[in-house]
């Protein structure tokens, strides 16, 4: 059937034919990660029930193997001036500040912690940062949350300087010259305390979308369709 196809058909039923095989691929793939996330999100939500897993010791966890883990920790130690802000960002139409934290554990691990945000259209000062965490007991319950890189659009760190727009692992480690785990800690639903400028994070399984069936839907779509394209196209006459 081949022999007799001119130059470029031979060369566009190739393209069709690898174009195929990778749709087929990464539909087996998204299969794959549909599966592997409604088991995640079913682990999370028994996490939730339960409170969360009580640790006294962070070297337990296994990375990735634990990604999204709801824990219970208190065993740490956290220094009076290792506050970061990051920020400006957005919250919905409110213009926030993120409060990060660095956290050592008896072993002499260091973390990075998301312990909320200010809701506030200044950057909030360090004596401001200092009191609000005064007023705030020591949050308990945390959710273990992997670095990821910044996207495009969000402007570089510039540490020396004070303005962090994203917790990019590699700057902490640079700045501050440590080491930090594989993941970072979200401190989760902390008791609200009154007239607290630093908003407590609030977060459950809703946020983790499960779209994988979708997109592999869209790819095996197209493993069928692609032959069929090439079938109406070798019919015709050069």
């Amino acid at each position: 059937m081949f022999k007799n196809l001119s130059s470029r058909k031979k060369i566009f039923s190739l393209f069709i034919l690898v174009s195929a095989i990778a749709c087929l691929a990464l539909g087996i793939w998204q299969i794959k990660r549909h599966f592997w996330k409604s088991n995640l999100l079913e682990e999370i939500a028994i996490w939730q029930d339960q409170g969360g897993a009580s640790y006294n010791s962070l070297k337990h966890l296994q990375w990735p193997a634990d990604r999204f883990k709801i824990i219970n920790y208190d065993n740490f130690f956290l220094a009076d001036d290792n506050f970061i802000l990051l920020g400006p960002t957005y919250l919905g139409r409110e213009q926030i500040f993120r409060l990060k934290g660095l956290i050592t554990d008896a072993q002499n691990q260091q973390y990075l912690v998301d312990f909320g945000y200010f809701d506030s259209a200044t950057k909030p000062s360090k004596e401001l940062i200092k009191q609000q965490i005064s007023k705030t007991q020591k949050a308990q319950t945390f959710l273990i949350k992997p670095f990821r890189k910044a996207p495009f659009y969000i402007p570089q760190n510039y540490p020396e300087d004070g303005v962090w727009f994203w917790p990019a692992k590699s700057d902490f480690e640079n700045y501050y010259d440590i080491i930090l785990a594989d993941f970072y800690l979200m401190a989760i639903n902390p008791e609200i305390i009154e007239d607290n400028l630093l908003k407590p994070n609030l977060w459950d399984a809703s946020q983790i979308y499960n779209e994988h069936a979708s997109y592999a839907v869209i790819w095996l779509s197209l493993f069928f369709i692609l032959p069929i394209c090439l079938f109406f196209y070798l019919r015709r006459e050069d």
